[in-house]
């Protein structure tokens, strides 16, 4: 009886096979990495920033409405905070939320799992241009918004830290 033979042998048996599967899988060690580094470009150029980044850009932005020397009306103030706070989430969650009452923000926050009486006060009642009065606003009221949004945002962020 003869001897059967495999007539396609194992690929390792053959070294010019092993070479060409080596060369295969250096290539593309080559084009995943340089894949990476084209969406680290990218990003970098497009100006993405890190949920972190996004944070301190939303702290400064309160910190410099705090530091406004220049008096400021009530209305303006709510506007300008209610700006800081919407464009924070914006960034994180969706630009749809700009647009949103409050009453529709916190039930989006709510969907997200996102809630707590705190927020629900803040954005409710706090991001109402009414809540300040007419006239020019003191620095106590002032500082007391800046404070509860900082806080709402402080929440917020660590929320989605947890989550990720």
């Amino acid at each position: 009886m003869e001897d059967i033979i495999d007539i396609y042998p194992p690929i390792y048996r053959n070294p010019n096979n092993i070479i060409a599967i080596l060369i295969t899988i250096f290539i593309t060690i080559l084009v995943i990495v340089g894949i990476y580094f084209i969406i680290k470009y990218i990003r970098k150029k497009k100006g993405y920033k890190t949920p972190k980044q996004k944070y301190e850009i939303c702290l400064t932005d309160f910190l410099e409405l705090q530091n406004k020397e220049e008096e400021i009306s009530s209305k303006e103030f709510t506007v300008k905070l209610n700006s800081i706070f919407k464009e924070y989430l914006a960034t994180i969650y969706s630009s749809k939320l700009l647009s949103t009452t409050p009453e529709e923000l916190y039930a989006k926050l709510e969907e997200k799992g996102l809630s707590n009486d705190r927020l629900k006060n803040f954005i409710i009642n706090d991001l109402q241009v009414a809540k300040y009065g007419h006239g020019l606003l003191s620095r106590e009221n002032k500082d007391q918004g800046i404070k509860e949004c900082v806080e709402a945002v402080t929440f917020i962020y660590n929320k989605e830290q947890k989550s990720d």
